[in-house]
């Protein structure tokens, strides 16, 4: 039941984006608002809700306009109950009824909740009055993803052999399907009935803890015998009493939605006694170690709920998944709280285990263990089809260093010498074989790709000189600068921030990563994203699915960017533990439209506030008691260098002293700043002005992007041809799949090519094959190949295709592996022969360095069969990935 005689109090949302064409829908702009939400009241007829309606707290302040969460200025009391979740209900901010004949006063399902007072809170808003007359559907759409649960209600309805309903959820906008696994990978039911005195209420129930990712509804009407009329409609959310404590604003408004929709992510996925894992139940909903290193990081700035934090390394501290590296993050994460609260007797109390830990790992660095898992992106072995390849091998490696350092470094800080003193050691002994393993003087990361460079970069030991090359190594290209897993892209910006000029290309990962997610009507962060994707998908189309299975569009593993975006634009972060020591320097980029940074870091000390404005030439800073802080002032801004600084009408830069060249100076520090709030009044002056023009190109910095260009050639596609490829393509050699039986291929391969393969090491990914028939006549289907061992007389047709529904098995991919290197053109035929509705995409990679070499392509309707033509020198990997519909297919594979 709906907890009675809260005091109702509305909020009304925005929606990012126009969604679809709906019968309403508003364009968001700043500061516009569309649909409800109510607290304090809502549901209605007999249906039990699992927690109470929002309580112990109100709305306090301005709107957030660049938040997606409906409760960000909701503050709980300090007494709240959070272990105790608590609920809302959320309203359509747009509604669409096909045919619109069937359903009369559709309108009225987005009548506002504001007149619906605690007196009246067992019934639903009295405006809403919808006549059911015929068969059809009702798509609503709420604005922001929730955890959620799907109820309407009616006086009338009656379920019976006669009258079918059924609903439906989604994060997107069509009706769910995920993986094999879950109670209903189909998210469509039919309701649940709970009777009440004058009307009934149905809730979509699809698994024991009622809550599924919910942007989308629907209510399907199959049959009934007499009109009937929907009085109310709801999505009713969960959410964890857990209130914002950190802040960013800046010039940039996308930085902005991209800080508070990473927080947002993690905070909606927050259960009553841990760290949640995804909203949509695909069957793993588990506590993910590894995962949570990313949301606690971002908790500690949003939200700083140390306690909670706390509780869930607790409950993760002997559990690894089976994944090596998450065993590492779990130390990341013990060592982030540790700096963030200068807590030391939890970590003391940790430190046998991180010993056994680190000793595990000492023992396999450098065997080629099994990893088990380093990321979804196919650089780092495509998830679970090839954990354990040369890349992630190195990755591990160096994230081992990475813990040895700094693991070493907190025992120092603790008191504890001989285990400083060890690991520093063995630190030291590793860095030295590994420097000392280079061969034909080449550097000894000449074989890292872009995800090991990274973890060697944050493993804090490569020099200037190093850093500068894996810059030009792996980071100027933009089409490779993006990670599949916004939890890998986080060590990605790590690493760029870490170096000398790499901030701007962080900034352009951060952009075209979860920027790019957001373009695509994102109201929370996803598991994986390509930034191919802007070019295949409308906003709030359905992802591709893959290596992961069925993607999910709320998954808090991708919140990391929320805490980088505090450390390294707002600038703010400890210099020792607990804040008692801390640096600011926000990070100001003509490039990335940030002339202007403020926001909000808390602290065991107490917040930290800073606000920097280039064009009014002013830094206001509050420090808390008991801190020092070191404040660093952008010098060389949008072109300007600064001439002079006051503080309480003192010069207090320059100081009469040796100032040294400024204009190779990012930053004037301002040393051993007291607690206190600080205006600085900050005056620019051209920098030519000041001092001859230096070259841009200065070799301390990191080099600029490439234009991105793919190395493989896209030929165009082919329509007309169908069967008969033997008169066009094929000339050096083909690959028919599977043409004589499932294990049966009909080939010639040219003599460059060495080999043709499908398997992964683990056997997640391995393909089915499939025959649709032998020796069909050559009138009988032309979409079928003309078979060469009958002189093209006959037709045969099979496939290589992925395994859907089972988890993880959406995508499969073809090796091409040459003998040498040599231009030639590849065909490949796709055709949709048993009408399955195919949706797919279709990717190439270099084999060798796995980078993509063509823009992914997508296709659908290609019941006539289609040939993709490409142009490359090189091996190459086909990889084809399931979206929706059958399975994701491949016919065959052609040589000129």
């Amino acid at each position: 039941m709906p907890c009675p005689l809260f005091v109702v109090v509305v909020l009304v949302l925005f929606p990012f984006f126009c969604s679809y064409d709906h019968v309403l829908c508003d364009e968001w702009v700043p500061g516009a608002r569309a649909g409800g939400l109510a607290v304090g009241a809502g549901g209605g007829g007999g249906a039990p809700e699992p927690y109470p309606y929002l309580q112990g707290g109100s709305f306090v302040g301005p709107a957030v306009e660049d938040s997606p969460d409906p409760l960000v200025t909701y503050k709980w009391d300090a007494g709240v109950n959070q272990t105790q979740l608590q609920i809302y209900d959320a309203y359509p901010i747009s509604v669409n009824a096909s045919p619109a004949s069937s359903f009369l006063s559709i309108l009225s399902l987005l009548s506002s909740p504001s007149s619906w007072s605690s007196s009246s809170s067992s019934s639903p808003p009295p405006s809403t009055n919808v006549t059911v007359q015929g068969n059809g559907d009702i798509m609503m759409d709420f604005g922001v993803e929730r955890a959620s649960w799907l109820e309407f209600d009616s006086p009338d309805l009656i379920l019976n052999q006669n009258s079918y309903v059924t609903m439906s959820i989604s994060e997107y906008n069509q009706p769910a399907i995920v993986n094999a696994g879950p109670p209903h990978p189909v998210k469509t039911n039919t309701p649940a009935q709970y009777k009440g005195s004058s009307f009934s209420t149905f809730r979509l129930e699809l698994n024991p803890e009622l809550y599924e990712g919910v942007r989308f509804g629907w209510i399907h009407v199959q049959n009934f015998t007499k009109p009937w009329h929907i009085i109310g409609v709801r999505a009713v959310s969960q959410i964890k009493p857990t209130n914002y404590t950190g802040a960013l604003d800046t010039s940039n408004p996308i930085i902005n939605r991209i800080w508070y929709t990473g927080a947002y992510t993690v905070k909606v996925n927050l259960l009553s006694q841990g760290f949640g894992s995804i909203l949509m139940d695909r069957g793993d909903r588990i506590s993910w170690t590894g995962d949570a290193h990313t949301s606690q990081a971002c908790a500690l700035v949003a939200f700083s709920n140390y306690d909670f934090i706390k509780q869930n390394i607790d409950r993760t501290s002997s559990l690894s998944n089976g994944i090596e590296s998450y065993s590492l993050y779990w130390i990341l994460s013990l060592l982030d709280y540790y700096w963030y609260t200068g807590d030391v007797a939890y970590l003391t109390s940790y430190a046998l285990n991180v010993v056994l830990k680190i000793t595990h790992a000492i023992q396999i660095y450098g065997t080629n263990p099994s990893l088990g898992f380093y990321g979804h992106d196919v650089r780092t072995g495509c998830c679970f089809e090839n954990p354990s390849c040369t890349e992630n091998q190195n990755a591990y490696k160096m994230l081992v260093l990475r813990i040895l350092i700094e693991f070493s470094s907190a025992m120092g800080l603790i008191g504890q010498p001989s285990l400083q003193e060890k690991y520093m050691g063995i630190y030291n002994q590793f860095v030295s074989a590994l420097r000392n393993s280079s061969h034909d003087g080449a550097p000894w990361f000449s074989s890292f790709g872009i995800h090991a460079c990274a973890d060697a970069v944050n493993a804090n030991f490569t020099t200037q000189e190093e850093q500068e090359e894996i810059y030009k190594q792996v980071f100027t290209d933009p089409l490779q600068l993006v990670s599949y897993a916004p939890f890998n892209q986080y060590f990605l910006i790590s690493a760029l921030g870490r170096m000398s000029g790499g901030m701007d290309a962080a900034l352009l990962a951060v952009d075209l990563s979860w920027g790019g997610q957001l373009r695509l009507g994102a109201t929370t962060f996803w598991e994986v994203y390509s930034s191919q994707w802007s070019s295949l998908m409308q906003p709030h189309d359905p992802p591709v699915n893959g290596q992961n299975g069925y993607s999910s569009m709320c998954h808090p593993w991708a919140g990391g960017v929320t805490r980088w975006l505090s450390e390294n634009v707002l600038g703010i972060r400890p210099t020792s533990p607990g804040f008692k020591t801390y640096t600011i320097k926000p990070y100001i980029s003509e490039l990335h439209n940030l002339t202007k940074v403020s926001g909000t870091v808390d602290t065991p000390q107490g917040p930290i506030i800073m606000k920097y404005d280039f064009h009014l030439g002013t830094m206001e800073v509050t420090s808390p008691p008991g801190t020092t802080c070191l404040i660093g002032i952008p010098n060389k801004a949008i072109g300007h260098v600064i001439y002079k600084i006051t503080h309480s009408n003192q010069v207090i830069y320059p100081t009469g002293e040796d100032n040294n060249d400024v204009s190779n100076e990012d930053y004037v520090f301002l040393r051993d700043v007291r607690p206190g709030h600080h205006i600085y009044r900050i005056h620019y002056i051209k920098e030519e002005e000041l001092l001859e023009k230096k070259s841009s190109n200065n070799e301390g910095e990191a080099s600029g992007f490439k234009e991105g260009t793919y190395a493989a050639s896209f030929l165009g596609n082919d329509t007309t041809t169908q069967g008969d490829w033997n008169s066009k393509y094929g000339k050096l050699g083909y690959y028919l799949i599977a043409a004589h039986g499932p294990s049966s291929p009909v080939a010639s391969l040219p003599s460059y090519v060495q080999s043709l393969s499908w398997t992964t090491d683990s056997g997640v990914g391995n393909p089915r094959f499939s025959n649709y028939g032998m020796n069909m006549s050559l009138s009988s289907d032309v979409r079928a190949l003309s078979d060469p061992t009958s002189q093209y007389k006959t037709r045969s047709l099979g496939v290589i295709a992925t395994q859907d529904p089972s988890a993880c098995m959406q995508t499969v991919h073809i090796n091409i592996l040459l003998s040498s290197p040599k231009i030639y053109s590849l065909s490949l035929y796709f055709v949709d022969f048993d009408h399955q509705q195919r949706h797919m995409v279709v990717e190439l990679y270099d084999l060798a360095t796995l980078n993509i070499i063509t823009p992914y392509m997508s296709l659908s309707a290609f019941d006539n069969g289609i040939y993709m033509r490409y142009e490359y020198n090189n091996s190459v990997q086909v990889r084809l990935s399931q979206v929706r519909g059958g399975d994701a297919v491949m016919s065959g594979i052609f040589f000129d």
